[in-house]
């Protein structure tokens, strides 16, 4: 169903029961994202609650320096995940506009469609304007997204060229968060039980305080792990998800005919992370919280032989 809603135009010459099958989806999967996103918020923030409340007095004396120590860099990641959680739910992916004339527009929408492997087409049937390149209609926004890499329940919406690099920083921080709560979890107890002090009792209680928060963060930690290397992977070869797929088929095709495939919009690496993170001055600054705009407004991308101005890129 997600791959009919996601990958399919509804059209009125689709068979009216799959159209409301279709219709039905798209609300099903909206009312999920909803719920979605409360459940991500109140498992991270009862994660974060018992790490601070629970957790770090039993590791370290809150009040010493170790424990000030500790505390500075876990008060930083979880600022972190929360602050770019909340922009990427609330920063719209970027959805295209008319900006052709009518007389342009009609001759789009009577372009016929590429045939498999040949691109894209560049109008939208259920939209009634242009797509710019990059861009695919969703069907459970029920609109078109700019660079669309695919809709996320968890956010509730896509994620698209506005709000890819709060996704990806969400991910690094929640990974980086379960990591924190691990190694500090797991250095204080495998001591902690060696020691001479660690009775039955106390075993106990501890194995009731830390168990939940120790199995969340090693689930999490892992499939975060998986993720944020695809989303990285992705970011420096500049492709979306659906793009990716796009690729791989047409990469196996030309390879067949003996001609070599090359990505028309992987620009090099640091100007294809500028597209998404905007300028900077050093890799770790692209770990900092910042909501300042893009340079590129998506609808427009550089491609393979243009020449680029390094100091005017997008």
């Amino acid at each position: 169903l997600s791959h009919l809603l996601l990958g399919r135009p509804l059209c009125a010459t689709m068979h009216p029961f799959l159209s409301q099958l279709l219709l039905a989806g798209r609300y099903l999967f909206r009312a999920l994202g909803l719920f979605c996103v409360g459940l991500a918020v109140a498992l991270i923030t009862i994660v974060v609650y018992l790490y601070f409340n629970t957790i770090m007095p039993l590791i370290v004396d809150v009040r010493s320096l170790k424990g000030i120590l500790s505390f500075i860099p876990a008060t930083w990641i979880s600022f972190n995940l929360f602050f770019n959680y909340v922009l990427v739910v609330w920063t719209s992916p970027g959805y295209p506009t008319m900006t052709v004339s009518p007389e342009e527009a009609e001759r789009l929408a009577n372009e016929a469609v590429p045939a498999k492997g040949k691109g894209w087409s560049r109008w939208c049937k259920t939209c009634k304007m242009p797509k710019p390149p990059r861009s695919h209609h969703c069907h459970i926004c029920n609109k078109c997204v700019l660079k669309m890499d695919h809709h996320c329940p968890w956010i509730n919406s896509c994620v698209g060229h506005h709000n890819h690099r709060y996704f990806t920083l969400f991910i690094f921080y929640l990974w980086l968060a379960c990591l924190y709560a691990l190694t500090t979890i797991g250095m204080h107890f495998v001591g902690w039980l060696k020691s001479a002090d660690a009775s039955a009792a106390a075993m106990r209680k501890a194995r009731s305080t830390v168990v939940f928060t120790f199995m969340i963060c090693l689930a999490v930690f892992v499939v975060m792990f998986i993720f944020l290397a695809w989303n990285v992977f992705l970011i420096l070869t500049n492709q979306t998800t659906i793009e990716f797929h796009f690729n791989r088929w047409k990469r196996s095709t030309m390879n067949r005919n003996g001609e070599m495939f090359c990505n028309p919009y992987d620009v090099g690496r640091s100007r294809n992370l500028i597209q998404v993170f905007g300028p900077f001055k050093s890799v770790w600054a692209l770990l900092l919280p910042a909501s300042k705009p893009l340079l590129n407004d998506g609808t427009t991308w550089l491609k393979v032989g243009e020449d680029i101005d390094d100091d005017d890129l997008f």
